[in-house]
């Protein structure tokens, strides 16, 4: 099994999309838990942000395995 790195790091990714899409907020540095109406263009950044990485680290994950 190559890449298991990319596995982790992409379901941890999408575990804390879904948990920050549920609370409706995000950690911001500096500033701690922002709610998504205090700051929603860097909720919006975070998730997709989160989204993208995970999803690419599972395709990563599934293209090197598929072999």
């Amino acid at each position: 099994m190559e890449a298991f790195g990319s596995l982790v790091v992409g379901l941890f990714s999408l575990a804390y999309a879904a948990y920050c899409m549920l609370n409706g907020g995000t950690h911001h540095r500096g500033k701690g838990w922002l709610a998504r109406e205090e700051a929603p263009r860097g909720f919006l950044f975070l998730i997709v942000l989160y989204l993208v990485l995970g999803l690419s680290s599972l395709t990563y994950f599934l293209f090197s395995n598929i072999r």
